[in-house]
Parts: structure tokens; sequence; C-alpha cells
């Protein structure tokens, strides 16, 4: 307050008001070309940032989304290709039972072709060799004997010859 009374700084009312009124038309002047386009320019950044963001979560979402239903799928391909292969094993082992079954059948009917053609030689054999034995017991009996049979003759030595030669008895 010292000044004001030396002279050195002289304030008038007017002064004051004049002052007071600058610096009001100062603020508002500031307010309307400065902090109203500084407010509106941070209000749009803050919104665009805003949807940015907005934007970046749904993106991520999205993505987790599609991450989870790959995951899904790649879970689901390899129980896929788990069961082709189990059902790919139990072809392979159905059709080696059958092969095998085939074998076996066709095996076992050979065996008895083999069998039923073993016992058909065996019957010609025999009956070729009783045949040729009866021929025999028939040149033996007429050398014995030296004379020549009749034919009932002839039956009834063979009969008995074949009859007694080993152990074996021929069927007729």
């Amino acid at each position: 307050m010292n000044l004001i009374k030396e002279g050195l700084v002289a304030l008038g009312g007017w002064q004051i008001l004049l002052t007071m009124l600058n610096t009001l038309v100062l603020y508002l002047g500031l307010k309307r070309f400065l902090f109203e386009p500084v407010k509106n320019f941070m209000d749009e950044r803050t919104k665009s940032i805003e949807d940015q963001i907005s934007q970046a979560q749904e993106k991520e979402e999205l993505a987790d989304k599609k991450l989870s239903d790959y995951e899904e799928r790649i879970k689901n391909a390899k129980e896929e290709g788990r069961e082709i292969v189990r059902l790919a094993r139990q072809n392979a082992e159905k059709q080696h039972d059958e092969i095998v079954e085939h074998a076996k059948a066709e095996a076992e009917q050979i065996f008895k072709k083999k069998q039923e053609q073993l016992k058909r030689e065996k019957q010609q054999a025999v009956h070729s060799i009783k045949n040729e034995i009866g021929d025999i017991a028939l040149m033996v009996a007429e050398k014995v004997i030296q004379k020549n049979l009749t034919t009932q003759d002839q039956s009834q030595l063979i009969d008995e010859f074949i009859n007694s030669v080993g152990d074996t008895k021929w069927e007729n």
C-alpha cells in the first residue's frame, strides 16, 4: 500500500474496472477460441481412443473366439484321426480273420479231397492186388494139381487162397 500513496502506481476505479473487463474479455476470447477447441479436440481424441480401445477389445474377443474354434477343430480332427485309425485297424483285423478263415477252409477241403483220393487209390490198389493174387493163386494151383479146374473150382480155390493170405481178410 505504500506504493499507492507515493504515486508510483496510480490505480483508479476505472482502471480496475477496465482491467477486470479486459481480463474477462481475454478469458471469454480464450475460452471461445482456445479452451473450447482444445476441449473439443481433447474430447474427440478421447472418444477416438475409446473407440480404438473398444475395437481392439472386440477384435481380441473375436480372435479368442476364433482361437477356441480352431482349437476345437484341431481336437475334433485328432479324434476323427484316431477313429479312422481304429476303424482301419478293425477292418484290417477283420480282413485278416476272413483271409485266415478262408485259407483254413480251403486247406480243409484240399485235405478232404486228398483223403478221398487216397481212399480211392487204396481201393483201386487193393482191387488190383486181389486180381493179381487171384491170377497167381490160380497158376500155383494149376501147377500143384496139374489139371484143369472148372470155373467153380477155380473160384473156390481163389477165395480160399485170398482169405488165407496174411492176417487181413479181403472184402468182396
